[in-house]
């Protein structure tokens, strides 16, 4: 084992009993040893910490204390290189004895917290920071009298440099060079907007994007499986696809992407790693030689149980964590998997996630990524309005604070009040609702947002847009206007009627009026009426399937709102109705009012996957290849399978589908791609059509 690792590890004797060393007997070492004094600290904080992360905090992801213990020791292992012998020709960096114990009394510190305190949701981790201050300072906290809690064994030797008092000792990051703490904030140079970037290509630093992005650095590069948990709209796929593609020398390393769901089967999770490994010698496969992979899941408790209440794709990952490989399906025979690890990222348990067996997840470090702060929310969204705002008038852009701190608020409330219920089960309110809002005031211009109550008419817009389209009944949008109009006159000290221009509810902007696109505020119904006529006239004289329609307000209305989604990047709808509403014609209408070709499924009595699979190849062909702009148009009606709505997922999160192309059609693609590596073309083909291609189900 490790020279440095304490002696709680497990032992194996050759039977089934295990056998732990007792913590609480402190082995006499000389007190100068780096080794006896770590041992120290374990007998220390570990067991009392551990009781009381299980007594007094909520772990949203069940954990096992062995797992937290291990989870401290790799953290620790992790930052111990100084200590490692050096190579022939290189000095040895391992710092004297006396400078060693400091360090590795605050890198045990950091590893406890980060190890084990960061399993545990916000108000756990406010709690757990009163608690290990209470040890560090030798005092015994009031929970630890209840009979039969464990008693700190409090060592002679004196902790050299605690964490700051300010904030929390999650606040604070370890420098292992000075053996100071500082703020994470002071680790990172000061983030800018990259000039020309579009909204979904930004990225803003937080506290919280830090804290998480270095835990993945330092256990990515020692080879320790990462498993990211949060709420939705924590960020965590986009932190760890960024680490990965962006953090990693990619001389070293290549990336695998998956994304698990319900209908997610070991044999294609198993097909999509295989495919991307090399044959090193016989019957052992890996990336190529002298490089390590490193494949991310995403969604990982996402696939359903089978009958006996596993899930096969965590199954078969689980193989490979035990046993190093797993069984080629076509030769029954091993598959040695080496020089790969595995980052992954879910959600907690609940509402069609799964908990996941222990024996899986005890092989990784878990991070519980807490919901955004408000000064972190505060810090995202005043970049990015100042970034796109910077060239519009100054009473325009000293509304930021004013505009982020009130579509917070609404968000907040909404959230808070409007909960989903089995009549409304869409009702879920996430952080990402947050940045479509301002996404959408993006599509303005200095020609159409003049002064500041032109942006706080957009403003109103947007949040309707984003909020107010979701809800259902008279009584909940009347709600969500009275919550908008009270922001209005909170926020901006100005009335409704004043803002928009009338007392009617309605709120609707478009780019569609003008030759020269703009997005601006639609005001003449009739007008708005005529233009609609007009490209409707346009589209059934060009269109197989003319569609006789009476365009009347509320149908503009519907229209005007999937233009304007489908003109963002990434935007996809669902639009949810009963039959004969407009779904499938006014999406039809808007696709040809936004310029966008039409694809669609046709149904046959023996349609197949093979006939789905090669209509997805078409779709992403189109908006892929050609740049084409797209709307595939599918309905819940067209749904045979239940694999073809794992293939749209798959589409929505990476825009591309496993193994769907043979080797034949990737080169036809790489050659379309040039002067791209074979790699790298196929990536930009995926970004491209998922730039280019809209899904709309219904």
């Amino acid at each position: 084992s490790h020279p440095l690792s304490p002696p709680l590890t497990p032992s194996h004797p050759p039977t089934h009993t295990r056998t732990y060393p007792d913590p609480h007997v402190v082995h006499p070492k000389p007190s100068s040893s780096p080794c006896q004094a770590l041992t120290e600290l374990f007998d220390w904080m570990l067991d009392p910490v551990l009781w009381y992360l299980r007594r007094a905090c909520r772990s949203p992801v069940p954990t096992t204390d062995i797992m937290l213990a291990r989870g401290v020791m790799r953290l620790i292992e992790s930052h111990c290189d100084k200590w490692k012998a050096p190579e022939e020709g290189q000095a040895a960096t391992a710092p004297d004895p006396k400078k060693g114990c400091e360090m590795l009394q605050n890198l045990f510190i950091f590893a406890l917290t980060w190890g084990a305190g960061a399993s545990v949701d916000q108000d756990g981790r406010n709690k757990f920071d009163v608690f290990l201050r209470a040890l560090l300072r030798k005092e015994t906290p009031e929970i630890l009298t209840t009979p039969g809690a464990p008693q700190p064994i409090v060592p002679a030797q004196k902790v050299g440099k605690p964490p700051p008092d300010k904030g929390t000792v999650f606040d604070v990051v370890l420098d292992i060079n000075t053996n100071l703490w500082k703020e994470w904030m002071q680790t990172v140079p000061a983030y800018t907007v990259p000039k020309g970037a579009r909204f979904n290509e930004i990225f803003v630093q937080t506290e919280d994007s830090v804290q998480a992005g270095y835990i993945i650095d330092v256990l990515v590069t020692h080879n320790v499986p990462v498993l990211l948990c949060g709420n939705t709209g924590t960020g965590k796929t986009i932190l760890a696809r960024d680490r990965l593609l962006n953090g990693l020398d990619h001389t070293i390393y290549q990336n695998i992407f998956l994304n698990f769901s319900a209908q997610t089967s070991a044999s294609v999770s198993q097909n999509i790693i295989d495919s991307q490994l090399d044959k090193r010698r016989k019957g052992v496969f890996g990336p190529p030689f002298g490089k390590r992979c490193v494949v991310f899941v995403d969604d990982l408790n996402m696939p359903a149980l089978e009958t006996y209440g596993a899930q096969p794709p965590i199954e078969l990952l689980r193989q490979w964590m035990d046993h190093g490989g797993w069984y080629d399906l076509k030769e029954c025979t091993m598959r040695e998997l080496v020089d790969i690890q595995f980052v992954t990222a879910m959600g907690p348990p609940g509402g069609g996630r799964n908990q996941i067996t222990p024996r899986f997840i005890r092989h990784f470090n878990l991070t519980w990524m807490t919901d955004y702060s408000q000064k972190s929310l505060d810090s995202i969204f005043i970049t990015i309005f100042q970034y796109f705002f910077q060239s519009f008038p100054d009473d325009v852009k000293a509304l930021a604070r004013g505009v982020v701190g009130c579509t917070i608020k609404v968000y907040q409330e909404i959230a808070k009040e409007l909960l989903p219920t089995p009549s409304k089960s869409h009702y879920t309110f996430n952080l990402r609702d947050l940045s479509k809002v301002f996404q959408g005031m993006t599509s303005c211009s200095t020609k159409t947002v003049t002064e500041s109550k032109d942006l706080v008419c957009l403003w109103a817009h947007e949040v309707l847009r984003v909020f107010s389209d979701r809800l259902i009944d008279d009584t909940d949008k009347s709600w969500f206007h009275e919550l908008v109009c009270g922001q209005l006159k909170e926020g901006f000290k100005k009335e409704w009627a004043a803002v928009t221009g009338t007392e009617e509810k309605r709120l609707i902007f478009g780019d569609f009026m003008q030759d020269e696109a703009q997005y601006v505020q639609l005001t003449d119904m009739d007008e708005v009426t005529n233009k609609m006529s007009t490209m409707l006239e346009d589209y059934n004289a060009i269109s197989k399937s003319p569609m006789e329609l009476v365009l009347f307000p509320f149908a503009i209305e519907h229209v005007c709102r999937i233009i304007r989604v489908i003109k963002q990047p990434f935007g996809n709808v669902l639009l949810a109705g009963v039959g004969g509403s407009g779904r499938q014609s006014l999406t039809m209408l808007a696709s040809h009012v936004a310029d966008f070709q039409v694809f669609k499924i046709e149904l046959a009595k023996n349609y197949d996957m093979t006939a789905w699979r090669e209509d997805v190849k078409k779709v992403l062909r189109m908006a892929g290849e050609t740049n084409l702009s797209t709307v595939f148009l599918f309905t819940d009606t067209q749904v045979k399978d239940e694999a073809m709505v794992e293939d749209i997922n798959n589409i929505l999160n990476t825009g591309e589908v496993p193994n769907l192309f043979p080797a034949d059609e990737l080169s036809q693609i790489s050659g379309q791609n040039r002067p791209y590596t074979h790699t790298h073309a196929h990536t930009r083909a995926c970004t491209r059509a998922r730039t280019h291609a809209r899904t709309h189900a219904r």
